[in-house]
């Protein structure tokens, strides 16, 4: 290994800078955050129909209007299907038969109890979203963070090379990498950072 980096055969690493990984942190967590409320939304989908009630099966979307009203309810000790077919309208894509049969279950006060806690946890979450959101947004107006791409393919190096200028970091050098590696690095750098 000695031998390849004294022959400069081996492939330099580009270190971006401290802002780029703060906001690097802030998305992937955010990230983390959407995949915890889609898995609470799925835990609520299993207690219902572990209650007998496949609210899935006719709504395309149970977080949707419909479904949390009737998820409230449930929530809340409403276990009436006919109070609960109140919430039946002309463009649900099901007859009323369906519904009230989709409705129809037996929800004990564990699953009450359950649903209370997983929608508690989404608003929990969703707050948690919100908040890595808008410090996402000041960390991304603070600092230019090599997202905007150019209109032209041809300036493209050109483009973040001076973005990278206009951050304080050297341009004929970055971290013992000669120019022309520098951009190649930088390139992948940069298609990392849009994915």
């Amino acid at each position: 290994m000695s031998k390849f980096l004294l022959s400069g055969l081996l492939k330099c690493s580009f270190i971006p800078p401290r802002d780029i990984r703060e906001l690097r942190d802030l998305i992937r967590y955010r990230k983390e955050v959407v995949d915890q409320i889609a898995s609470e939304k799925n835990r609520i989908i299993k207690v219902l129909e572990n209650a007998n009630i496949k609210l899935s099966s006719v709504l395309s979307n149970v977080d949707g209007g419909v479904g949390t009203k009737v998820i409230n309810d449930l929530i809340n000790g409403e276990t009436s299907v006919d109070k609960l077919m109140c919430y039946y309208h002309g463009k649900q894509k099901v007859s009323k038969a369906e519904f009230r049969k989709a409705l129809e279950g037996r929800i004990i006060p564990h699953h009450q109890l359950m649903l209370k806690i997983h929608k508690k946890s989404i608003s929990d979450k969703e707050e948690y979203y919100c908040c890595l959101s808008r410090n996402q947004n000041k960390e991304a107006c603070q600092e230019p963070v090599l997202h905007n791409k150019p209109r032209k393919q041809k300036n493209h190096i050109k483009y973040h090379l001076n973005k990278l200028k206009d951050l304080g970091i050297e341009i004929n050098e970055i971290r013992g990498c000669f120019f022309t590696e520098a951009k190649k690095e930088l390139e992948n750098e940069i298609d990392s950072i849009r994915t």
